[in-house]
């Protein structure tokens, strides 16, 4: 799983005019320390002459830097490991319980029958 910000990639509109214009809505909408790595890598950027903006020169090139940064390495051994340590606490409602279970089952690679 990525780190925050990581949604954004996910939730973007289907068309946009330029790579640029793409990158900038994710630029807009990402938070945290997501936001500090996109502010603070302005060496990778390339300038735009028709915007006067600065930026990656595709998409694939902001979210491939991204996903190096951000990217959690461990995170199917860690979502095994959550499986097989979690319980339901004793406040815990049923239905978060099992929605939590399911984000772990999933980003286990497991099947969903498996969980």
């Amino acid at each position: 799983m990525l780190n925050d910000g990581a949604t954004v990639f996910k939730c973007m509109p289907v068309t946009y005019e330029t790579a640029n214009d793409k990158i900038l809505y994710v630029g807009a909408l990402l938070t945290d320390s997501a936001k500090t790595w996109y502010l603070a890598n302005e060496q990778k950027r390339k300038p735009d002459p028709l915007s006067g903006w600065t930026q990656w020169v595709t998409y694939e090139d902001l979210l491939k830097d991204f996903i190096a940064v951000h990217e959690n390495k461990n995170e199917v051994r860690e979502a095994k490991r959550n499986l097989q340590m979690e319980y339901q606490k004793s406040e815990e409602r049923i239905k978060n319980y099992v929605s939590k279970m399911r984000t772990h089952n999933m980003l286990a690679n497991r099947l969903r029958d498996q969980l």
